[in-house]
């Protein structure tokens, strides 16, 4: 996998070592995943309300590979009505929004549902991988310097 996606990193004053590290992490989360689409998917909504267009352009190998359908990509602003996704996939693109927009506002039986519908390699794998992306400065809500959103929420995301 290019490592051209983290370049930002290289400038944000890491050390070479922290910083192939970081690397070495996001293409490790990346090309073992349990499900390359269903990853990509949650990766895509997030750079979708995001604005992130650089990562709306990219494509992991893997998701391509697994058989990433455009039209469901371009379904991702419709998620929680359109019937192309599954139970699953709904469950990890709203937590992942929720992550996103609030992470305080991810209660108890939301993680309830994921154990349901997700092995607890797999949800160890989404849960460090949306760590890792929240990493970027355009994706922490925390600091308060996110961009400001391309792409409305869905109706059911909460924010607090």
């Amino acid at each position: 996998m290019s490592e051209d996606h983290l370049a930002w990193l290289a400038q944000a004053g890491l050390t070479p070592s922290v910083h192939r590290t970081l690397v070495e992490l996001d293409e490790f989360l990346w090309s073992g995943s349990f499900d390359p689409v269903l990853m990509e998917l949650v990766r895509l909504r997030a750079a979708q309300l995001l604005g992130v267009e650089g990562e709306l352009a990219r494509r992991t190998p893997a998701a391509l590979t697994a058989g990433l359908d455009e039209t469901l990509v371009a379904e991702l602003p419709q998620w929680p009505s359109s019937s192309r996704f599954d139970e699953r996939t709904r469950a990890a693109i709203g937590w992942s929004e929720q992550w996103l927009l609030d992470v305080r506002g991810i209660t108890d039986a939301d993680a309830a549902r994921l154990q349901e519908l997700f092995a607890p390699d797999e949800l160890a794998a989404l849960t460090m991988a949306r760590a890792v992306r929240s990493q970027r400065p355009e994706e922490d809500p925390v600091c308060g310097c996110t961009r400001p959103m391309a792409v409305p929420p869905c109706s059911n995301t909460r924010r607090s």
